[in-house]
């Protein structure tokens, strides 16, 4: 499995959770300032993006959790395969 698709995932929940918090500050301040103003646009605006980007986070953990057992299968195959062949360092296997 490669070092970076195990480190990840822990990122992306953190990042999430980041993002999540700011979605809950942006949407209050989405009410504070109202839907009339520009300042309650912007913020609106910004509050969809950060929605947007809560959303792309919650698609790749959810493919990362699917990816990691994949990768931890395949890499248990091939190591599988890597002890039962002889080994050409093994004399008595005529390596």
């Amino acid at each position: 499995m490669p070092p970076l698709l195990v480190d990840a995932l822990p990122k992306r929940r953190a990042e999430l959770a980041e993002a999540l918090g700011d979605a809950g500050r942006r949407e209050s301040h989405v009410r504070a300032l109202g839907p009339s103003s520009n300042e309650g646009r912007l913020a609106a605006e910004r509050l969809r993006q950060c929605e947007d980007r809560v959303q792309a986070l919650r698609k790749r953990i959810a493919a990362l959790e699917s990816e990691i057992p994949v990768y931890t299968e395949r890499a248990g195959e091939l190591l599988r395969g890597l002890s039962a062949a002889p080994s050409a360092l093994d004399p008595a296997a005529g390596g």
